[in-house]
């Protein structure tokens, strides 16, 4: 083979999947693939069908690609086959699931000749694609613009691939991957390189394309559950501060930040039980310190992708203690004399609310050692202990041990005479120290001065970071509030937006007198559309005479809005009479995750302060049944709930526990979805497909993600639906496919190519409808099919591009309500087997009966008698 300018080293170990999108990257470069590029393919023992199309592409460039075959030896060792076939004057390494821009060859060329021997090699930006997409890699600071970088200035300018980066070929002249190292091995190798040259280039484009896959089957994400991952923990980090000492005498700040840099994967949460009970901790400990022991601590504190308590932890670890000293009127923390932390650290309230004279705060604490700190609430010259929230939300971890603990605390206040209430951090040993008071989102207080929240008998508002004051609720005190807090709020809008604020406030306080006293509830699912929990559950309360006011929210130019008129008060989202009634209503019943829709204004500024005003209890109905875990987006620490309804045994026991920190509450009820009490079994003879969304596809609703039709999501679920066969063999047996998208993957249709003989049910095509005239149910893992097993109707689980799951406690092999299938030919098999007779098999007849607790058509009468026993209680 004639000498090439590129060797492009591609090491393949079953990769079937992307090879050939992979090779076609090198092919389609910009600079002749034909004359500068030569091609090796390194086959590391595949077992699929990788082979063949590494031989397919040899035979059309037989003067191009080298075919190399081996036994299973790793990617290291690949690589290194690929080194010494390597003829071109520049090498470049390929991971055979990625891709490459068209001119990234010709401008690595370009720069490498441009700096004339300075560097040798040039590293180009990271962009990720497929299950997440975007230029997020950890390091991607570093390509805002071309230039050469010195590693003695830059030292956080820290390189650990060899993918991505183009190279001399002399720095191969000696060098070889280390085929002992399980992970890091490239970030071993660069850091030979700059130890003898620390000069490289940076070059803010083109990209290197990685695929991040939702299975978590990168090399990174599987190599934590294998035991040669901990078996060789700090070995980079050793080996990079040993080559320093020797060679240099000390170890340079770039490989200091290198070294820390690696240290962020071993901040897991969970190592496997199995791997755990072999780890020997107190020697990695030992070897931890031993390198923490040449790392300046202000590189420690640097390293973003570490949080400020992991930081913490490796300090402590380093210098083995942490003292704790009363300075002034704080509790301070020292690391190696200097202060790390203290009880200045503010207390964050994530709720705060008052009903029936009882004053109920949540919140949360975060100090570096907890040993006989507490917190307390001072009402007036009364002292309140808290009570503990047990809970793992917000803790941190390093090698699978908590390294620091966030407490959730609850205080409950007795509402006596307007006064004022401060949190102080509570020491066993140095007494009471007052902290600073932050608040969350759904606190309803806003980090401003005079910021406040309505409650039922008093005004809480924020005196200063410190003091909250309560005053009783009038509307003379209500007036003096308004003065003082519109005035901060309005600062930073401009005037359109100050006018709606003015205008926001004038309602309320016009609005005042006749409106709170009424007993109002209002019900939303969303926007544009009914047909969930809310609506049913409203047009059951709507038929009580209660001497509750029932009103139904939903845009004017929803189809649904003048069905649903037939069944009670219908108002129109977004206008006044919606936010008159926001503003003073007792109860929201909602059943849509994204609750901030509830408030229609355009600006956070508005939307805060409705909140502040609003004093109703939030009633979370379900858009569905919860199978995994959504803690993050729904614990009592994010979410401000009166209520918070379950369908299924399994469902209710998931959530109403320490992880959601509802587990001492009575927030959290088994009493089954509204919509089940009005689903009816009526098959039509049509199979519907309903695919559920990717939350790392959505760039939002209604927002087209360009992105979209390169994952495999995208492609697996356009074949099928472009399928004339399938198509076919459905129709030949009497049924009709209907498709429903999820509504947040309504704005990509445009990018599927669907045989037209499929129908696109809109909105107009009601979910109850869907479940009951389908007659069964194509799905990926959309918690939708809940309905349909509930009418006991067939359902086929598609997991083509779903190895690995979303945990929870559902899992579909032991708890699914129907065969999983991972191909489309499959797919057609057992659908067809089905649609004899179309009835659901008996083991999964009897997994229904066991997981959900309700099918007596009552579920719309609990949630009311729920609700209603909520709305009188005290918190």
């Amino acid at each position: 083979m004639k000498k090439k300018t590129i060797s492009c080293i591609i090491p393949v170990y079953n990769a079937e999947k992307y090879l050939v999108e992979t090779v076609q990257s090198v092919i389609n470069q910009s600079i002749d693939f034909l004359k500068n590029i030569e091609l090796i393919l390194v086959n590391d023992g595949s077992s699929d069908s990788s082979e063949k199309i590494c031989k397919d592409f040899f035979e059309i460039y037989p003067n191009n690609i080298i075919y190399i075959l081996q036994e299973n030896a790793g990617v290291s060792a690949a690589r290194n086959s690929g080194i010494d076939a390597a003829k071109g004057e520049y090498i470049f390494f390929l991971d055979a699931d990625d891709t490459i821009d068209m001119a990234l060859f010709e401008r690595g060329v370009e720069l490498l000749e441009e700096y004339n021997g300075q560097a040798k090699f040039v590293s180009f930006p990271v962009n990720f694609f497929g299950a997440k997409s975007g230029q997020t890699h950890p390091l991607a600071y570093r390509f805002e613009q071309t230039r050469l970088v010195d590693t003695d200035i830059d030292f956080s300018f820290a390189e650990q691939r060899v993918a991505s980066c183009l190279f001399r070929r002399e720095v191969f002249e000696k060098l070889r991957f280390d085929t002992k190292m399980t992970h890091s091995e490239d970030a071993y190798l660069v850091s030979q390189i700059l130890s003898s040259s620390k000069n490289y280039i940076i070059a803010d484009s083109p990209n290197y394309n990685y695929r991040k896959e939702y299975n978590g089957t990168s090399a990174v994400d599987t190599s934590k559950t294998n035991i040669n991952f901990y078996k060789k923990l700090f070995l980079l980090s050793g080996r990079l501060i040993d080559n320093d000492l020797l060679e240099f005498g000390k170890v340079r700040r770039y490989t200091q930040f290198l070294v820390m840099y690696d240290l962020q994967w071993f901040a897991v949460k969970k190592i496997p039980q199995d791997i755990k009970d072999k780890l020997p901790t107190a020697l990695l400990l030992s070897k931890l310190k031993y390198i923490l022991q040449y790392i300046d601590d202000d590189i420690i504190r640097m390293v973003k992708s570490l949080n400020h308590w992991q930081k913490i932890w490796l300090l402590k670890t380093k210098y083995g203690y942490i003292r704790t000293k009363p300075s002034g009127e704080f509790l301070r923390f020292y690391i190696n004399g200097e202060v790390v932390s203290s009880t200045k650290s503010c207390i964050y309230i994530t709720a705060i609310s008052e009903y029936n004279n009882t004053i109920n705060i949540v919140g949360r604490f975060n100090l570096p050692n907890y040993d006989g700190i507490s917190v307390c609430a001072k009402y007036g010259n009364d002292f309140f202990d808290n009570t503990i929230i047990k809970t793992d939300m917000h803790d941190s971890y390093f090698l699978g041990e908590k390294v620091s603990s966030t407490y959730h605390f609850e205080v409950n206040i007795p509402l006596s005479n307007p006064n004022d209430i401060q949190l102080f951090y509570k020491s066993k040993e140095y007494g009471l120290f007052q902290a600073e008071i932050h608040y969350a989102f759904h606190s309803r207080i806003k980090n401003l001065k005079s910021s406040f929240a309505i409650c039922e008998n008093c005004i809480i508002y924020r005196q200063s970071k410190m003091i909250l004051t309560v005053k009783e609720r009038t509307l003379n005190v209500l007036k003096v509030r308004f003065e003082r807090y519109l005035p901060v709020l309005s600062g930073n809008v401009d005037a359109s937006n100050k006018k709606n604020i003015d205008k926001l406030s004038n309602l309320y306080l016009t609005k005042y007198k006749d409106y709170s006293s009424r007993n109002i509830w209002l019900f939303f699912d969303r926007i544009d559309r009914g047909d969930d929990n809310s609506e049913h559950l409203f047009r059951y309360c709507a038929s009580l005479d209660d001497g509750i006011e029932k009103y139904f929210i939903v845009s004017k130019d929803s189809p649904d809005f003048e069905r649903i008129k037939q069944y009670g008060n219908v108002v129109d989202y977004g206008s006044d009479e919606h936010i008159v009634l926001l503003l003073f209503a007792k109860v929201l019943a909602y059943s849509d995750f994204a609750v901030d829709e509830v408030y229609p204004f355009e600006t956070d500024e508005e939307r805060f302060l409705c909140m502040s005003l609003s004093n109703h209890r939030f009633m979370f109905l379900q858009h569905g049944i919860i199978k995994d875990d959504m803690s993050k987006l729904l614990s009592r620490m994010t979410r401000n709930l009166s209520l918070f309804l379950t369908s299924a045994i399994p469902e209710y026991e998931s959530i109403n526990c320490e992880h959601y920190a509802y587990a001492e509450t009575d927030t959290v009820k088994l009493l089954g979805l509204p919509r089940y009490d009005a689903l009816e079994n009526n098959p039509k003879k049509k199979i519907i497909i309903m695919p559920t969304w990717r939350s790392k596809l959505s760039e939002g609703i209604d927002i087209y993600n360009a992105d979209f039709k390169d994952t495999l999501f995208f492609k697996g679920l356009n074949d099928l639906l472009s399928d004339g066969n399938f198509v076919d063999e459905i129709e030949k047996l009497g049924y009709e496919i209907i498709l429903k998208m999820h509504p947040r993957l309504n704005c990509q249709l445009s990018d599927f190519a669907i045989d037209p003989r499929i129908i696109v049910a809109d909105n107009m095509y009601s979910y109850s409808r869907l479940f009951g005239e389908g007659s069964l149910v194509i799905t990926d893992y959309s918690s939708a099919v809940f309905d349909f097993a509930y009418l006991r109707k067939p359902v086929i689980y598609y997991h083509y591009d779903l190895p690995n799951l979303p945990k929870g406690y559902f899992d579909y092999e032991r708890d699914g309500f129907g065969e999983i299938v991972d191909t489309k030919e499959n797919l057609l098999k057992i659908t067809k087997s089905y649609l004899k007779k179309c009835n659901m098999k008996k083991k999964y007849l009897d997994r229904i009966d066991i997981f959900f607790a309700f099918s007596d058509k009552n579920n719309c009468k609990r949630t009311y008698e729920a609700i209603l026993d909520k709305a009188k209680s005290k918190i």
